[in-house]
């Protein structure tokens, strides 16, 4: 907490989970988090649990940004057009006892353009000829070894079927938002032509999915198209379901209490004005306009809307990266941290990718590396839980890490290039090391 605040904070930073480091104190506000989730499921005081839902999210995002992916920008993005929507409105704790929500027009606008902004913006910023001409993105994409799958390894040897799948990656990311928005041109075909493009995306990120390990961005995504299904398919095929829940929830309805008149032009102003400052911030993403709106952006900031939909843009990375921790410990033995082998000279490029059990690992070590203020304070971190584990063993202290930067070029032909090798980071755990290390460099 002392690295974040001295290194990384921002005025907006806020977290909860910065009031205490404690195992047992986070476990609770785990514990709390949980339980707004599923006050939410179950549609009890849902306006109130989508708020504290949202607030626990940012909070938890803000305790270690660099774990968070394009992701949890979706999903806070949601929890917070969430708070204005009627999505207590049925099947809910607060329909059952009367709490019916008003539908304010303008966040239905703003969460069309949400949805919009994700893939249109970023068909945009998808601008080099790897995607627009050649076609041949996610054949790099799908040789990324940090986010493989066993079926995204699989599906290299099918060239021509990656390209296709570009194809329809960046084509449906340009016309897909453009027909969910001007979908009423097309009059009482309209729902079947959102329901069209509600299971292309889905598709897309299905696909997604099963071929990259990036976390729950597919999974959010796939959560936002459903707020697009035509209620014409849930009276079309859930007709019995529908029925009985509408028995189950009017058995004990009570007169609903009406929002004032007031209260509903504050929230439509409200909605405007966010609607506007998303509109602007997304605009600011696009490098090339040069556009400025340092007060939305701010709004933006404070209220952690802030996104950006650049994966994969302007093209994916064309390189496999891994990191090496050779380290010293004080009676003069050497050792890779990562893998924990004696072996600090053999290639630990198969070894890096075992390890990472999960997303947020895999989000870290790409931040990791590429940020020496973030090295320097996961070194203080391997110093600090080493030595604290073998305090009164002084020959096993770990002494010195570095920590290098493998990149490997990916070769679309099958052939193998050679990696390159960085020094990112040097760091000494002994404040007398460190005066003698100064005094070498003079």
């Amino acid at each position: 907490r002392l690295a974040f605040f001295q290194e990384l904070a921002h005025p907006w930073s806020f977290s909860l989970h910065f009031s205490n480091g404690g195992s047992f104190f986070i476990g609770v506000l785990f514990l709390f988090h949980a339980f707004c989730a599923l006050m939410v499921l179950l549609g009890k005081r849902t306006r109130l649990f989508t708020f504290l839902l949202f607030v626990m999210t940012v909070s938890v995002h803000n305790r270690n940004w660099f774990l968070n992916n394009g992701g949890d920008d979706v999903l806070r993005a949601i929890l917070f057009i969430s708070i204005f929507l009627p999505w207590g409105e049925k099947f809910s704790q607060d329909y059952l006892s009367g709490n019916k929500r008003v539908c304010v027009s303008f966040w239905s606008l703003t969460l069309f353009f949400q949805a919009f902004a994700i893939y249109f913006f970023g068909y945009i910023l998808k601008n080099s000829a790897i995607w627009r001409s050649e076609f041949t993105a996610l054949q790099y994409a799908g040789n990324l070894d940090i986010f493989s799958t066993s079926i995204g390894i699989w599906l290299r040897q099918f060239p021509g079927l990656m390209k296709a799948l570009t194809i329809y990656t960046i084509f449906l990311e340009y016309f897909g938002p453009l027909l969910l928005v001007f979908g009423w041109i097309f009059k009482k075909h309209s729902p079947l032509v959102r329901m069209l493009v509600v299971i292309l995306f889905v598709s897309l990120h299905v696909g997604i999915f099963t071929m990259m390990n990036i976390g729950l961005f597919p999974f959010y995504c796939i959560a936002l198209w459903c707020a697009f299904i035509p209620s014409d398919f849930w009276d079309r095929w859930f007709p019995s379901f529908q029925s009985f829940l509408k028995r189950h929830f009017e058995k004990g309805k009570l007169k609903a209490k009406a929002l004032s008149r007031l209260t509903i032009v504050s929230m439509e102003v409200f909605g405007v004005f966010i609607f506007i400052a998303l509109i602007s911030w997304n605009l600011t993403t696009l490098k090339v306009l040069n556009y400025q709106s340092p007060f939305f952006s701010k709004v933006i900031r404070y209220l952690h809307l802030y996104q950006e939909w650049n994966m994969f843009s302007p093209y994916p990375k064309q390189d496999n990266f891994w990191i090496e921790m050779p380290s010293e410990l004080e009676n003069g033995e050497s050792i890779e941290l990562l893998s924990k082998s004696k072996d600090i000279y053999s290639s630990k490029e198969k070894v890096f990718y075992a390890q990472i059990h999960h997303e947020k690992w895999r989000k870290f070590y790409l931040n990791l590396s590429e940020n020496e203020k973030l090295a320097k304070i996961y070194s203080g971190y391997w110093c600090r839980k080493w030595n604290e584990r073998n305090e009164g063993f002084s020959s096993s202290r770990l002494r010195k890490i570095s920590i290098n930067v493998f990149a490997k070029r990916i070769m679309l032909n099958g052939s193998e290039s050679s990696p390159i090798k960085r020094n990112l980071w040097n760091h000494w755990c002994f404040e007398n090391d460190v005066i003698l290390d100064k005094l070498k460099v003079k």
